[in-house]
């Protein structure tokens, strides 16, 4: 390791992030089973689709908290302004995607597959930045000491 903090040539908040990116890409799979498994189960069982959906996309949504929270930013203790903050941060990230779907499968005339795809890529940049920047951060912080972490 180098005296400035780096390793390999590149300094610790930007591996730190790299993690932290990984991680979150990570916890959306893990999420995305979890949302299709259950669905699925739910339905299955005779539950009506929109109710299943709710139930599981719900889920989903618990299960990224406690995982991005925990895992991915490593912060403890929780207060509802930060409840309040993940939930705005996931709902602006729900209403960014069906936008995006929108505009770029009707007025841009993408195939559906790939608005859908370009869409979860900018919404999975809204939400990783939202939450590492708004949502999970370390309270007494500055923005760039944060950054660092």
């Amino acid at each position: 390791m180098k005296a400035d903090g780096r390793k390999y040539g590149r300094p610790a908040g930007v591996r730190t992030a790299a993690l932290q990116l990984t991680r979150f890409n990570l916890v959306g799979i893990v999420n995305t089973l979890l949302d299709f498994g259950l669905f699925f189960l739910l339905s299955g069982a005779g539950m009506t689709y929109l109710l299943a959906q709710a139930c599981s996309y719900g889920c989903g949504i618990v299960n990224s908290y406690m995982l991005n929270k925990y895992w991915t930013f490593g912060v403890t203790g929780t207060r509802v302004s930060e409840l309040f903050r993940f939930v705005t941060v996931n709902l602006s990230a729900l209403a960014a995607s069906v936008l995006l779907v929108y505009l770029f499968h009707s007025p841009l005339r993408l195939p559906l597959v790939h608005a859908k795809v370009a869409a979860t890529l900018l919404t999975m940049t809204i939400s990783f930045c939202g939450s590492k920047f708004w949502v999970f951060r370390r309270s007494g912080l500055t923005l760039e000491q944060d950054r660092e972490r």
